[in-house]
């Protein structure tokens, strides 16, 4: 395999899909020959039931076993994921993530002479296993009706990396392309672009959705970090003195950072604590205030990932006098004569027209 170009991800804070490193090299185009067939896709706008991967395969610090694959060129790790032929690395469904796409398009699986085969295979044994997804003789679009492209993902055991293999067929028949390739993660997202200028280059910032053509033989390798960031997930248990911040990432510890919002985060009078699970309680908080809170995740050996946030909580809002009105009339509710306002005079001073009322709030003023 020789090498093209290699470059890291582009911002570290961003902690999960936004942050695999990235590179692009040659190796011969190989399809499979003994996968299990996945014909319920050879089709156009369908995805799969699950599939099973074989191993655990660890993504963004979560280990899955099964995806979903779709004809439209991606496969997601979500169990309820649904199809899309509409390509949005950046801001796809929640529903959809998270996903990975070696060429997401509105594609079709029947080319003329039902050549399509959309297969998987896992190869080698453990802990260096293999799973290998394969969309063969594509249309690229829908409505190419000759195969066009053929293109795999491959998964590996361990190490958790990400490979991306293609072959023109048809090059001719390409129609209306306008792909995304990369990865979606929880809340982040790398896209790749600069196809066939020879130095491809990703971006956790700006998707480019409008790719038009491959390299055949050209293999694209995602690479997690070395320690991966946490993410947050919605806080639990908030009340006016405690909020339970909540995150989820791999094996290990977590430190956490946090204070009244605005904070500058490491500063020396903030509050740090740590956690060997995917929550933390913060205490001795104030009503009506929002706190920032940072977490990284300490993967042991003074090996840390990037720090994540903020995350903002607010507490609820408790206004400086409550009154529920539960003692009824008339010990919350009191008639009155006199002045209400300085334009306002009651015309009697001596009886009231209110009346007590089923309620004890109700009368005929």
């Amino acid at each position: 395999m020789g090498l093209c170009v290699a470059l890291t991800h582009v911002n570290l804070s961003f902690g999960q899909a936004g942050a695999y490193s990235f590179s692009a090299s040659t190796a011969t185009f190989t399809p499979l020959t003994a996968g299990t067939d996945v014909n319920s896709i050879e089709a156009d706008a369908v995805i799969s039931a699950s599939i099973p991967l074989g191993f655990s395969f660890d993504f963004e610090g979560t280990s899955y076993t099964n995806i979903k694959a779709s004809s439209d060129g991606f496969i997601s790790f979500n169990s309820a994921a649904t199809n899309s032929g509409a390509n949005d690395l950046d801001n796809t469904t929640s529903g959809r993530r998270p996903l990975v796409a070696p060429l997401w398009d509105d594609h079709d699986g029947r080319a003329t002479g039902s050549v399509s085969k959309a297969s998987y295979e896992v190869s080698g044994t453990a802990p260096n296993r293999v799973f290998t997804f394969e969309w063969l003789n594509w249309e690229w679009n829908y409505a190419s009706s000759t195969p066009v492209v053929s293109f795999q993902v491959k998964l590996y055991e361990t190490s958790n990396n990400i490979e991306f293999a293609y072959r023109w067929e048809t090059a001719s028949a390409l129609n209306s392309p306008t792909a995304s390739i990369g990865l979606t993660g929880t809340t982040t997202f790398l896209s790749v672009s600069g196809i066939g200028t020879g130095t491809p280059v990703v971006s956790n910032s700006v998707e480019t959705s409008t790719i038009d053509t491959i390299v055949t033989n050209q293999v694209f390798t995602f690479m997690p970090p070395a320690c991966v960031a946490p993410t947050f997930s919605p806080a639990t248990n908030v009340s006016v003195t405690a909020a339970t911040v909540n995150f989820t990432a791999g094996s290990g510890t977590y430190e956490i950072n946090w204070d009244v919002a605005g904070f500058t985060q490491g500063a020396p009078s903030s509050n740090t604590a740590t956690s060997a699970t995917n929550s933390y309680t913060a205490s001795g908080l104030s009503a009506s205030t929002a706190y920032d809170f940072y977490v990284r995740r300490d993967c042991g050996g003074s090996v840390y990932s990037a720090w994540v946030g903020p995350f903002t909580v607010n507490t609820p809002y408790v206004p400086p006098y409550l009154e529920d009105w539960s003692n009824g009339y008339p010990n919350d509710w009191k008639e009155s004569d006199g002045q209400i306002t300085d334009s306002t005079i009651f015309t009697s001073t001596s009886a009231s027209d209110w009346t007590n009322g089923s309620f004890n709030s109700s009368g005929s003023a």
